[in-house]
């Protein structure tokens, strides 16, 4: 009996953590398909390297002034947003501020 219900529950928390990943993969991919809709090749790229910096970004710590200048420009595409980050933070700590 102990055995089903630790079946069930993994099974339960497989289609829980699937349907997450697949809710988080639909706002990359629209945005990828707007771009790539035609290439499958450029598709599966863009998805990853969305994917990939969309990560990066969330693990950081970034200060909500720069995060909101870069958005104002790059929203939309979350590897320009990393870039313009990065970029940010680096011309910032260059002039001492």
């Amino acid at each position: 009996m102990k055995a089903v219900r630790f079946f069930l529950i993994g099974i339960f928390l497989v289609i829980l953590c699937g349907a997450s990943v697949l809710a988080a993969d639909s706002e990359i991919m629209a945005r990828c398909k707007k771009v790539h809709e035609d290439n499958y090749e450029y598709l599966e790229i863009c998805v990853k390297n969305q994917e990939e910096a969309k990560k990066n970004l969330q693990s950081r710590t970034i200060s909500p002034e720069i995060m909101a200048r870069c958005q104002k420009t790059h929203e939309d595409n979350y590897e320009y947003l990393e870039i313009c980050v990065k970029n940010q933070e680096e011309a910032k700590a260059r002039l001492g501020l």
